[in-house]
């Protein structure tokens, strides 16, 4: 056969089969550690991105119980006390670790005070189990609600 990677294998003794396989062995080795030398550098250089940056949301965060009614148990006391309500509808960013931040009305009540309220509530009390993508790890997300304030649940 006139193959060329064959040609390299034709051998005449064990001493220079011996010599090809070791040769062979060589670049291999060489092969092996130049591709560990790359995932390396690029480990230093890319490892803390996670394994899919465009990953979408597999779940999106999970509402614990129990914040909605801090929020509404922290009535800002002069709204209550001139039985002034109204609905307050946000959007905030729920971080990895399952916080509120970044808070923001997207429909005010009309009522300046609790627009406020309402957000610094929501950072300060809801809890999430944080969204995660489809590698199953946390990732940031949106989550978007009301909080309606009602003097008569007072």
């Amino acid at each position: 056969m006139s193959n060329p990677v064959f040609a390299g294998l034709q051998l005449t003794g064990s001493s220079a089969a011996l010599a090809s396989i070791q040769r062979c062995l060589g670049e291999v080795k060489r092969a092996l550690a130049a591709d560990q030398r790359e995932q390396q550098r690029r480990q230093q250089r890319w490892g803390d991105l996670p394994k899919d940056p465009f990953a979408k949301a597999a779940h999106g965060p999970i509402l614990h119980e129990g914040g909605a009614a801090r929020i509404l148990a922290n009535y800002p006391t002069r709204a209550a006390r001139e039985q002034r309500g109204g609905k307050v509808e946000f959007s905030a960013r729920v971080t990895p670790e399952g916080r509120a931040t970044d808070c923001r009305v997207t429909q005010s009540s009309g009522q300046p005070d609790l627009d406020e309220a309402a957000c610094a509530g929501v950072e300060r009390y809801l809890r999430f189990d944080p969204a995660t993508n489809n590698n199953g790890e946390p990732i940031e997300s949106e989550y978007s609600s009301s909080v309606n304030y009602n003097t008569k649940t007072l």
